[in-house]
């Protein structure tokens, strides 16, 4: 692997659930924003949630907003079960806030 990210977060959105929660994920996809001002983090918000209403599939969205030494990362994690679509955001939800999307990746449960 090239690179990697790590970042110490609180969430944001919904506030305090857990990964599957709502039911085991096939796929988690995970979208960072990075460098977003503290006066468009709602709109990051908004934007996640206007990209996946009402859309099967989706068992669970979570915000979070990065802590101290990544200021102004907010990531995005989307629990997915069954066949649903490679995720991707609604540019018209997110506005100018769209400009910071910077990661996008989906992931896949690992058995041996």
């Amino acid at each position: 692997m090239w690179g990697h990210y790590r970042a110490e977060a609180d969430q944001i959105y919904p506030g305090h659930a857990r990964l599957g929660a709502n039911g085991v994920p096939t796929r988690l996809a995970l979208w960072r924003f990075s460098g977003v001002p503290e006066t468009s983090v709602q709109s990051v918000v908004d934007g996640v949630r206007a990209s996946f209403a009402d859309t099967p599939g989706v068992l669970q969205l979570r915000v979070f907003e990065a802590k101290a030494a990544e200021t102004g990362d907010v990531i995005a994690a989307i629990e997915l079960a069954g066949p649903v679509p490679i995720p991707t955001p609604k540019a018209a939800a997110f506005g100018q806030t769209l400009r910071y999307l910077n990661l996008s990746n989906v992931y896949t449960p690992y058995w041996r």
